[in-house]
């Protein structure tokens, strides 16, 4: 169809609002799309995060369906996605891909990968959310819902005209299907995206069926101009169905290496970065032939981009795409560590057998969809055996049981970083607990410095204040169902085959954590218990805690400059005077400073409670506070609901650790 015939038909359009006069230089407007925080995903097939920015978890719930949940609310943002192979493997096949605001939370965005015939099917994908700032819109059956055009246009069925503020003609354009609320998107459609067909300051889309017949669908819009470099590397490029290099921002070459088959070369490495691509005309023309994009990063080169054009059967053919690339990350000020911390009470059966106990924290977890990045468990079971024979938990089956309980709750899949046991207890019929730290592994990893890089202190059991590494406890007789679970135990070869990479000392254990978004960030987890004291001595003297601690911070020092959190301690504080804030004030505990802790002194000693370290004592970039702190369970009479829902006789304590320039 003729530009003319088109502007005709425009004419007659149900609604039409006239462009902003053309003429001005292309700009980028005020509050650039770089000058946000990034926010984006990418994802295996099976759901597994292989790098992110902003990201909290991410579910996939059955074939095709998953949730991401971002650290913010995202419901009033524009999501864009497609398929691609997350590493340098061979491109995926050609599928499709929908979005919608999250089913589960406003934090949350939903996605399904589609088959080319529309049944939902396992991808990879990789999803980008643009918010306040960017040149974004999502348009629905009424027209525009939410974004920053400043009109729209429908021509006809499947044809419209998005106009913004400023002249978008030498911007990219990246186009999907998607529900502008939170519903689904029931029919497969594509869509595909041109220059303004009303004049520069516009992006015009189409929307077809698979069998390229136009139609009517809801699409979100992302538009790219312009990388800014306060946010780290951003690039697009737009390509002809040749492999010419029509326009692009940051791109070194392409390259058509067959039909269907292209290579995109960028000035900076992209390998770590999202990559979406959409079939789009390069100019302001049509896309007469339905297409599907998929993307993977160049198998020899870390700056390149395969992109794969298919029809929607699958067969590779060339089709003109416009691609952009993200490397930026969330802004350092905006992150956050969530942490819960609960005593899971061993095998006390007073408030419930402990399988209901961590049956009620999974089910918390799935009902209010919060996932803590840490987990710090006290008291909890390894094992116990009867001397007359027989095991119940066996090893590790108290800690694999919450994890597998979480996981079904909430299709996140915790790894223990440690568990650590001293002595039994129970005399005749040995009960091995003690301190276990489980951790989000799409929000952190590991990086505790491993058994025999280090080497200062003495044995576990002869001099309890001072630092000296301990094995986890082995992983040797775990319950049939969960055996494969042990593979889920940080660990390392040493003198056993589960030795845990982790200090530990009488009363604490100690893991270090770095943000996957922003390596090495990293994060410490202290876990406190009862520590022995002089028995002159007023109480426990919870400052050897802190001594202990700057010892280990002597001899695993992080990277100058490279923490974004101090120290965090986390667990039982036991026999306290129940004053926390006058500890703390007083040097009770030294250098740290008051995180999460009832608000009022509780009826027993026993505490359960968040520090952080003062920023003055440690070399952290930004000093941390906690905020939206709960105390659980919640319901019924006191703090922490009623006997019979009671996870232990402690409060848990929930709480994000924000960072405070």
């Amino acid at each position: 169809m003729a530009l003319a015939a088109l502007t005709g038909l425009a004419a007659l359009a149900a609604v039409l609002v006239a462009p902003p006069a053309a003429g001005a230089a292309p700009q980028l407007p005020s509050g650039s799309p770089a000058a946000q925080s990034s926010l984006w995903v990418v994802a295996r097939a099976d759901g597994i995060v292989v790098r992110s920015s902003g990201l909290t978890w991410l579910n996939r719930s059955s074939a095709g369906v998953y949730e991401a949940r971002f650290g913010r609310d995202v419901s009033g943002c524009v999501f864009t996605a497609g398929i691609g192979d997350p590493g340098k493997g061979a491109v995926p096949p050609a599928g499709l891909v929908f979005t919608a605001s999250g089913h589960q939370s406003r934090a949350g965005v939903y996605v399904e990968t589609k088959n080319s015939g529309g049944g939902l099917t396992d991808l990879p994908f990789q999803l980008t959310v643009s918010c306040a700032g960017s040149d974004r819109a999502v348009v629905g059956p009424g027209g525009l819902v939410r974004g920053s055009a400043t009109s729209f246009t429908r021509f006809g069925v499947g044809r419209y005209e998005v106009v913004f503020g400023h002249d978008v003609s030498a911007c990219a354009y990246r186009v999907t299907v998607g529900d502008p609320g939170a519903g689904l998107v029931y029919y497969p459609a594509l869509a595909f995206a041109a220059g303004g067909h009303l004049g520069p300051y516009g992006v015009y889309v189409e929307t077809k069926n698979l069998g390229g017949g136009l139609m009517d669908t809801p699409f979100h819009l992302s538009v790219h101009c312009a990388q800014d470099a306060r946010t780290g590397y951003q690039g697009s490029a737009v390509v002809g169905s040749v492999g010419d290099l029509v326009r692009g921002d940051g791109v070194r070459f392409v390259a058509r290496t067959g039909a269907g088959r292209y290579e995109v070369r960028f000035s900076a490495a992209v390998e770590s970065c999202v990559r979406v691509a959409s079939v789009a005309d390069p100019g302001n023309g049509l896309v007469y032939a339905p297409g599907l994009v998929v993307t993977a990063c160049h198998s020899s080169s870390g700056t390149g981009v395969t992109v794969e054009t298919r029809t929607p059967d699958g067969t590779l053919s060339d089709r003109p795409f416009q691609l952009y690339v993200d490397c930026g990350k969330r802004a350092l000020y905006d992150e956050s560590i969530s942490v819960l911390s609960l005593n899971v009470q061993g095998t006390d059966s007073t408030f419930g057998p402990w399988r209901d106990r961590h049956g009620r924290l999974a089910a918390w977890m799935g009902s209010t969809q919060t996932v803590p990045d840490l987990l710090v468990l006290q008291e909890t079971p390894a094992s116990k055996c009867w001397f007359l024979g027989g095991c119940d938990p066996k090893d590790y089956e108290a800690v694999f049981g919450l994890m597998a309980r979480i996981e079904s709750a909430t299709g996140v899949r915790y790894r223990a970083a440690l568990l650590s046991t001293g002595t039994s207890v129970e005399g005749w019929n040995p009960l091995y607990q003690g301190r276990a730290v489980l951790y989000n592994p799409q929000r952190l990893r590991n990086i505790t410095p491993v058994p025999g890089t280090l080497a200062i202190g003495s044995a576990y059991e002869s001099l309890p204040l001072t630092p000296a590494l301990r094995a986890s406890y082995p992983c040797t007789n775990p319950p049939a169902n969960w055996a494969a679970y042990c593979a889920r135990v940080d660990s390392t070869t040493r003198d056993t085959k589960y030795w845990g990479p982790h200090w530990a000392i009488r009363p604490a254990a100690f893991a270090r954590f770095a943000l996957v978004e922003r390596w090495p960030l990293a994060v410490h987890s202290v876990d406190v218990w009862d520590v022995p004291t002089d028995s002159n001595a007023p109480g426990p003297d919870y400052a050897l805690i802190a001594q202990a601690e700057d010892q280990l911070e002597l001899a695993a020092p992080p990277a100058p400059g490279s923490r974004l959190f101090p120290p965090v301690l986390a667990g039982d504080f036991n026999a306290t005077r129940n004053d926390i804030d006058n500890e703390v004030a007083t040097g009770t505990y030294a250098k740290y400073e008051v995180a999460a802790f009832p608000p009022a002194p509780p009826a027993s000693d026993d505490v359960v409670g968040v520090l952080v370290g003062e920023q003055r004592f440690f070399p952290a970039r930004f000093a941390a506070a906690g905020t939206n702190t709960r105390f659980l369970p919640t319901g019924g009479p006191g703090l922490c609901g009623d006997l019979p829902s009671r996870w232990s006789d402690h409060c848990a304590v929930y709480t994000e650790l924000v960072s405070t320039p």
